[in-house]
């Protein structure tokens, strides 16, 4: 991260549901740096993929 900590960063937790995952569409749209915490490895990686197809700026994905 930069000297700006977190300042900046959306965090998304259950990036996995629907409607999680609409919301980090809209702020990738925007160009927002996005962190993405859910349980499934195979659908986070997925839709971190997407979300860099739309412009996000930067995303951290974790699973937990």
């Amino acid at each position: 991260m930069t000297d700006q900590g977190i300042r900046g960063w959306v965090l998304l937790l259950g990036a996995t549901s629907a409607m999680a995952e609409h919301a980090a569409r809209v702020h990738a749209s925007r160009g927002d740096r996005l962190v993405l915490v859910a349980r499934s490895a195979t659908k986070l990686s997925a839709i971190e993929t997407d979300l860099r197809a739309r412009g996000a700026s930067d995303v951290k994905a974790v699973v937990a």
